[in-house]
């Protein structure tokens, strides 16, 4: 599969990121995806003539991508910590804001994770999902891991996460065939 750098939400993919933080704390991920494609802090080009803050909803659609995320180095908690992986969105503050993201709102997790389960080579994997309806037309887009309550991760590392246009697997290899070759 090819991996466009402009949808990963670990920069550089392969560079293991920490997810090791204080009790409570979202850990966001080092790289936030713009879904303009030209990178926070820079002005999205005038489309016929009128000046716009660029904004779209990535979630909805006929085709739509999915987030999968690698973890590289096993979790490990010494107070149960059980971490969720949330998608954020923002709108573009614009040239005011220096086309920096605004206030961050959740969208969608996987839902909590026992720590046992995220092993080295894990791969979790979420559909984007539509944004709140506070937020109509955001322009970017990050992943944060929080974990429940007052608890923490002590170890564990995220290897890579990134929009899967299309999933290339081969989750149903061993499905039963609804027919028989003779």
């Amino acid at each position: 599969m090819m991996i466009d750098s402009q949808l990963a939400f670990v920069s550089p993919s392969g560079a293991a990121q920490s997810m090791v933080g204080t009790d409570g704390t979202d850990i966001p991920f080092n790289n936030v995806v713009d879904l303009l494609g030209s990178g926070v802090g820079t002005a999205p080009a005038n489309i016929i003539g009128t000046v716009s803050v660029f904004g779209e909803d990535p979630g909805i659609g006929q085709v739509k991508p999915d987030i999968q995320i690698n973890v590289g180095t096993s979790f490990t908690t010494g107070n149960s910590a059980t971490p969720e992986f949330i998608v954020q969105y923002a709108a573009d503050q614009g040239l005011a804001g220096n086309y920096q993201p605004s206030t961050w709102y959740d969208a969608g997790g996987t839902g909590t994770n026992a720590v046992a389960n995220l092993t080295a080579g894990t791969v979790i994997r979420m559909d984007i999902p539509p944004t709140p309806p506070v937020l109509h037309t955001p322009r970017f887009m990050r992943i944060v891991m929080r974990p429940t309550g007052s608890t923490h991760v002590t170890a564990g590392t995220i290897s890579s996460a990134y929009i899967t246009p299309a999933r290339d697997d081969q989750a149903q290899r061993y499905a039963a065939r609804n027919y028989v070759v003779a």
